[in-house]
C-alpha cells in the first residue's frame, strides 16, 4: 500500500500533529516547516526520536515544493486561510488547526478555492466558522 505524504506547517501547535503522524503506518511524514529555528530543532528532536527521515525547512514554499498529498496548518493564525489555500491549489488535502479564519471574507475566499479544488478541507470547529455555516453565507 502506498502511504499518504504529509507535511506539516508550524511546529510550535502542529509538533503533535507530527508526533502523531510519525506513528501512522500508512503515513510518511516528508516535510515539516517553520520559521523559528526553535520549533524546527524541536521537531528535528521528534523526527530523530522516531527513525524518519523528514526534511525540516524554514518556509512554506519549500514544504510545498516536496510534493505531500496532505498538510496540516498549524501556523501562525493570522495567514492560516493564505496557507490552505496555497495548499489546495497545489493539490494538497488540507487539515488545519484553529482558528482557520477570523472573518467572513476570509471563509468565503476559502470556500471559493476549495470549490475550485479536488482536495478537501477539514479543521476544527470555531465560533466564526459555525456563524458563517448557520447563517446561510456559506452557500451550503
Amino acid at each position: 500500500m502506498e502511504k499518504i505524504k504529509i507535511g506539516v506547517l508550524g511546529l510550535r501547535r502542529g509538533r503533535t500533529h507530527l508526533k502523531n503522524f510519525l506513528t501512522i503506518e500508512a503515513a510518511e511524514v516528508i516535510g515539516a516547516c517553520d520559521r523559528l529555528p526553535t520549533w524546527r530543532d524541536a521537531a528535528a528532536k521528534a523526527i530523530d526520536q522516531a527513525g524518519a527521515r523528514t526534511q525540516v525547512v524554514a518556509e512554506f514554499d519549500e514544504l510545498l515544493a516536496l510534493r505531500p498529498d496532505a498538510i496540516v496548518i498549524a501556523s501562525n493564525a493570522k495567514l492560516q486561510v493564505e496557507h490552505a489555500c496555497a495548499a489546495l491549489q497545489a493539490g494538497c488535502h488540507v487539515l488545519s488547526e484553529i482558528p482557520g479564519a477570523y472573518t467572513q471574507d476570509e471563509l468565503i475566499r476559502l470556500r471559493d478555492v476549495v470549490e475550485r479544488s479536488a482536495a478537501p478541507i477539514c479543521w476544527e470547529k470555531t465560533p466564526a466558522i459555525t456563524t458563517f455555516c448557520a447563517t446561510g453565507a456559506s452557500g451550503y
